[in-house]
């Protein structure tokens, strides 16, 4: 979820390439009605958007009992905003300009199938 055609454009490039396969929301809104509405194995969640910024969102999608992984994307890397992250719902975050091995690591991480 990023309101940034680039950022989603590059993100997604580097995922699929991974072999991932990859589905993109222009902004918070958009983002809670796809993860309402299928199951994702991980969502990357941009901060600063428009409409509805990463944090809102991510608190609604936990209020509505979202409980697969969300991390973080955001060029605020300082340990008391990734911590805010973390206390807004966030499992992890990854800083701007995303480095595609930590990005990857990090779906592989957290990206795990639920075993059923």
């Amino acid at each position: 979820v990023d309101d940034a055609p680039d950022n989603r454009e590059l993100i997604s490039l580097f995922l699929k390439q991974s072999g991932a396969h990859v589905e993109c929301a222009e902004n918070g809104l958009e983002g809670i009605r796809k993860a309402t509405n299928r199951c994702f194995d991980v969502i990357l969640m941009d901060i600063q958007m428009p409409i509805l910024d990463g944090i809102d969102t991510t608190k609604r999608l936990r209020a509505a009992n979202y409980d697969r992984p969300i991390l973080a994307l955001t060029a605020h890397a300082m340990k008391s905003e990734r911590d805010r992250y973390l206390r807004s719902g966030f499992n992890d975050h990854l800083s701007k300009p995303i480095d595609p091995q930590s990005l990857i690591d990090a779906v592989a991480r957290f990206g795990q199938p639920m075993v059923h």
